[in-house]
């Protein structure tokens, strides 16, 4: 495997497969398909399970085609939670949240910017949770330098949770970027 996601875990994974999301319109043949990866985990003593979904939409995708991406992961994480199962979706959605615009304001001279992403989007019985106070991603278009005025960075990586998950914590480590365009996001939950 020379790229794509990945799902790790320190309990037993009885299913997992790779589900496509919709391929942005006018995109090469040889571009790459972006994709979930869906983890089921057993839960002791209980019929349902812990559904794990692992994305990353499309960066450089139209703002309709990426919509088409974030509703896909949603109508998935909807499914499995309306099951009654435990889900967790996390990945990039390549969009900035709404609330955190004032904090992390991006230049109008970039060539691309993150379209904006509202907590409206979400049906009943799903949760978006990130954490607002470290940014998750940085624009590639220079090198980064945390004391440059031109760094722009923002907040484009969290989770959707199902309602019968209670969230305990959620923090990004600011790694300040080092291995990534993106800073790592811990979640930690209880089952309810």
């Amino acid at each position: 495997v020379t790229s794509g996601v990945l799902t790790l875990s320190k309990r037993e994974i009885f299913s997992a497969k790779r589900v496509s999301l919709p391929k942005p319109k006018g995109a090469s043949a040889v571009a790459a398909r972006r994709c979930m990866l869906v983890a089921e985990l057993p839960i002791k003593d209980s019929s349902k399970k812990l559904i794990l979904i692992n994305f990353e939409l499309d960066a450089y995708a139209s703002a309709e085609d990426k919509r088409m991406q974030t509703d896909a992961v949603i109508a998935y994480a909807q499914s499995a939670a309306e099951s009654g199962d435990y889900v967790i979706a996390a990945g990039s959605f390549y969009r900035s949240f709404d609330d955190t615009k004032e904090r992390y304001p991006l230049s109008d001279r970039l060539r691309w910017k993150p379209t904006q992403m509202s907590f409206d989007e979400l049906p009943k019985g799903l949760t978006l949770c990130y954490d607002p106070t470290v940014p998750t991603a940085r624009i590639l278009s220079a090198p980064y330098d945390r004391e440059s005025e031109e760094r722009q960075v923002y907040v484009s990586d969290g989770y959707i949770l199902s309602s019968n998950l209670q969230i305990d914590m959620i923090v990004t480590v600011d790694q300040e970027f080092r291995y990534s365009s993106h800073n790592p996001v811990l979640l930690e939950v209880t089952l309810k």
